[in-house]
């Protein structure tokens, strides 16, 4: 493998690892309450209980 083929492969792996860490931030920035199961507490008339 030349140099060059071994430069845009290494490059095109770390932009795929920095897209993919991307993705997942955003995904946990947009739905992490519903993945780690955190609600908010609310009372009947549907209020924010603050503690």
């Amino acid at each position: 493998m030349e140099m060059t083929e071994t430069i845009i492969l290494d490059a095109g792996w770390l932009f795929f690892a920095a897209w993919a860490m991307v993705l997942a931030a955003v995904s946990v920035i947009a739905f992490g309450r519903e993945i780690l199961g955190i609600h908010r507490e609310t009372d009947v008339h549907g209020q924010q209980i603050n503690h």
